[in-house]
């Protein structure tokens, strides 16, 4: 069961993989970026959509 985009749990993800972007992007702590990641993926895996932006305000997302 997918849960819904309003639940704690999505924005939870959604979180989890903004930080993830932006310390990589900011080349700070790439050992955090990748532990981060790595729970985004554990947490997202039966999501039924791929997250190119923590945020949705962005064009394209």
């Amino acid at each position: 069961m997918i849960t819904p985009l309003g639940s704690a749990r999505v924005w939870i993800s959604v979180s989890l993989f903004g930080l993830a972007q932006a310390l990589r992007l900011q080349n700070k702590n790439p050992a955090e970026a990748a532990d981060l990641e790595a729970r985004f993926k554990r947490v997202w895996a039966k999501a039924d959509v791929t997250l190119t932006s923590s945020c949705f305000c962005l064009p394209g997302t």
